[in-house]
């Protein structure tokens, strides 16, 4: 239920939505992360992306869906939108996908759990914010609806991709789809990963890759440890020579300037994890990390397929 953000600016990975009594944003500058002061409300449910054309860390938290959050770095700002996603009656929305769309300049939210006073229901609902207000897109061919996915932005496709999750039913996706602002496409890839839900998922910018990390596997009824890469056509599942243990509900960034994927938080059926790795280009030595996030567990994803142990 945390996510992170890497402020391109600032040269930092931005780290929000701790369950527990650690209400504090944590960022990582590449060699440890730092503590930073706490936001005005519980990061609960928190989905984050960050808006390059205007330099800003921005929360969007499921338990207050009528609020957006935006971090200078500094200060956060709360905009309350007059539209809500779901309607003014909604209580809270679980499992949605959330992904910057830096081409057409709008935060894009689809799917979720959506849950009011006395119903709830799972939408396959698409949302657009342009920085002022929400609305409500009529995208053709949407996929079917679900909770629990993964979603991140393609830049050089300049498509919104969406993987895995579940229906009301709980009945769990393999499928792989894409928006590009107009409409919703099934990509049809000859080896989808498992179905699965609650992995994490972020653009490789550098290599032009979708990575797919862990989730929970509905084929093997397991917490999985694998890496997926999605090149915008077929999906290839990675081989490194040392995998993080297999864990859900971690949360995944990518560092653009050291050109690695950022890991974090995890749950391995039992417990909060706080172990921290890296899958990034010929770099096996790492100083020591002095402050690490109370319950979370971060892992480092990047271009060597090999998995390194940090202390």
């Amino acid at each position: 239920c945390h996510d992170m953000v890497y402020d391109l600016v600032r040269d930092r990975v931005v780290l929000g939505g701790m369950w527990g009594t650690d209400n504090h944003i944590y960022e990582y500058d590449g060699n440890n992360w730092i503590t930073c002061p706490e936001p005005p409300l519980g990061f609960v449910q928190t989905k984050m992306i960050y808006n390059v054309q205007q330099e800003l860390s921005i929360a969007y938290i499921g338990y207050y869906p009528e609020k957006v959050f935006e971090y200078n770095g500094v200060v956060w700002t709360i905009k309350e939108p007059v539209t809500i996603p779901g309607g003014n009656d909604i209580y809270a929305i679980r499992g949605y996908g959330l992904a910057y769309d830096s081409t057409r300049e709008v935060i894009v939210l689809f799917g979720g759990y959506y849950l009011y006073s006395g119903y709830n229901y799972v939408a396959n609902l698409t949302w657009e914010y342009n920085g002022l207000n929400w609305q409500l897109i009529n995208s053709s061919n949407s996929p079917p609806a679900r909770w629990d996915f993964s979603m991140d932005y393609d830049s050089l496709r300049n498509r919104c991709i969406v993987f895995g999750g579940l229906n009301e039913n709980l009945d769990v996706y393999g499928d792989t789809w894409a928006y590009d602002g107009t409409a919703w496409v099934e990509i049809n890839c000859p080896d989808n990963p498992n179905p699965i839900t609650d992995a994490s998922m972020v653009y490789d910018s550098h290599r032009d890759r979708m990575v797919l990390f862990g989730g929970y596997d509905e084929y093997l009824g397991t917490r999985s440890d694998k890496t997926w890469e999605f090149d915008g056509y077929t999906w290839i599942e990675t081989t490194p020579n040392q995998n993080p243990a297999p864990r859900n509900d971690h949360a995944l960034a990518y560092d653009s300037y050291r050109k690695r994927m950022i890991l974090f938080g995890g749950f391995d059926g039992t417990h909060d994890l706080n172990d921290t790795w890296e899958y990034r280009n010929n770099e096996t030595t790492i100083p020591t990390l002095s402050i690490i996030p109370s319950i979370l567990l971060l892992t480092l994803l990047s271009m060597l397929l090999t998995f390194t142990k940090r202390a």
